[in-house]
């Protein structure tokens, strides 16, 4: 195993000097990464945990790893934490993709009546050896406090598995967060908030600042009768490889401005037969190589009370849908359904005849023939009669990618509470396990791609750094 070498700088020397004491430090060095995720979480046990739907939750511990620092609330579906089932000998592990060296690792506990007093932060090869990097006894939290620490320089070393180790609690105990981190180059990071363009600290979605005259068009201005949807599109993928199916753009708006629509899709090309268009490509005028096949756009999901809208409880499904329809029937509302129970009527799940436009099932005479519901059959047997029908197979992509952008005005970003809660949305509508939010009592499905579909179909929505074009 390799040592770590702390490079001389001011930081570094402020470091080593804040890692002999057991006094936590108030906030961890922006020259610091993350290496823990909720990939690779594990733990000894879990006891209950409570959610909007007061569920528990076999796999709890990557709440610990989720990368949220979550604030303390009232509010159900924000109190995620790790809960083991005894107060002794319990462990809260992480299974790096590769070894690293941890240089400080930060811990937050649930409550003041919920919180470790007494950990060892343990390193390993090969997850059955463990050596003690850390100790801390005697340890008190308020709610939702997080409190950092540093490894001292004698016990840093490269480890893939890394776990905290808990001999004894007074209290229950319960983590809302901890954090992995090494330490990064020294030279000094570029603020986000002076970038035009930035990804988030979580590589799952980027934020855009758009001038006070951008910002008033994107909020005034159809992307179906304007240019600059596409004008942004360009500039995005000027940046960007074009690996995505679909971009989605969502305005910092708690509602639609008057006159907008809660949402809208805009076409750029069409290679599928079948569901009701003919063929065309304008990925040109989206500076776009030929992968994206659409954007759309929402405008006003971004609340401030309560649970956040966006790709959560918003019109996200129902935009991603107008790629494959409705363009097949006539309808009292243009582009949409008149008796269909589906995402199209803002439902949380793709209706049959849905799911066969977008290829994923087979028409009501086929292998899928038990998937059909009345309403959706009717549609269907409607557009079958028309002269232009063409079967739509079901040969259909299952796989899709997809690029979140977050749209500001100049000077107002979002702080690091929104940020992080769009995050927790984000991983929610990709997460492909069923255990997406419900609420409600169970009647409620929060936005989730792969249970709208069933099962048949995932979206990925996250490591946009592997994406980015080399220069």
């Amino acid at each position: 195993m390799k040592k770590r070498n702390l490079q001389k700088s001011k930081l570094a020397m402020t470091l080593l000097a804040l890692s002999t004491s057991p006094m936590a430090i108030s906030a961890p060095d922006s020259n610091l990464i993350v290496v823990s995720g909720k990939t690779g979480a594990a733990a000894s046990s879990h006891a209950w945990i409570y959610t909007d739907s007061f569920r528990s939750y076999p796999e709890m511990a990557e709440f610990a790893f989720d990368n949220i620092a979550h604030e303390y609330s009232q509010k159900h579906e924000l109190n995620t934490y790790w809960r083991p089932a005894q107060q002794a000998n319990e462990w809260l592990m992480q299974t790096l993709d590769k070894s690293e060296v941890v240089t400080t690792y930060s811990i937050q506990g649930e409550s003041n009546a919920m919180y470790p007093e007494h950990w060892q932060l343990q390193g390993s090869q090969d997850g059955q050896s463990w050596i003690t990097l850390d100790e801390q006894q005697d340890m008190e939290f308020a709610s939702r406090e997080t409190k950092t620490f540093n490894i001292s320089e004698d016990s840093q070393a490269d480890y893939s598995h890394y776990r905290f180790f808990f001999p004894y609690n007074v209290k229950p105990i319960a983590i809302t967060e901890v954090k992995l981190m090494t330490q990064g180059d020294n030279g000094e990071l570029p603020d986000p908030n002076d970038e035009r363009i930035s990804i988030n600290e979580h590589d799952d979605f980027i934020s855009v600042q758009l001038s006070a005259d951008e910002y008033h068009t994107w909020n005034s201005e159809s992307i179906n009768r304007s240019e600059h949807a596409k004008n942004l599109t360009k500039e995005i993928l000027s940046e960007f490889n074009d690996e995505f199916d679909f971009i989605m753009y969502i305005m910092d708006n708690e509602k639609p401005p008057q006159g907008m629509p809660y949402g809208e899709f805009s076409f750029v090309k069409n290679d599928t037969k079948g569901i009701g268009l003919h063929q065309f490509d304008n990925s040109d005028d989206f500076g776009a190589e030929g992968k994206l096949q659409g954007v759309f756009a929402l405008y006003g999901s971004m609340n401030r009370q309560s649970v956040l809208k966006a790709l959560h409880l918003d019109a996200s499904l129902h935009e991603m849908f107008h790629r494959w329809g409705n363009w097949i029937l006539d309808q009292g509302y243009y582009s949409h359904w008149d008796n269909v129970d589906g995402v199209l009527t803002n439902s949380s799940e793709f209706a049959p005849i849905e799911l066969y436009l977008m290829g994923l099932i087979s028409a009501p005479d086929g292998a899928d023939k038990n998937v059909w519901d009345m309403d959706s059959e009717t549609v269907y047997n409607m557009w079958e009669s028309k002269p232009e029908y063409v079967e739509r197979e079901p040969t259909a992509q299952t796989s899709y990618r997809a690029l979140v952008v977050m749209l500001t005005e100049e000077g107002k970003p979002l702080d690091k509470v929104m940020k992080d809660k769009l995050s927790a949305n984000i991983a929610n509508f990709a997460r492909t396990d069923g255990k997406h939010k419900i609420y409600n009592g169970g009647t409620l499905s929060s936005r989730n791609f792969w249970h709208a579909a069933g099962g048949r179909a995932s979206i990925n929505l996250v490591d946009l750094k592997e994406a980015k074009v080399s220069k």
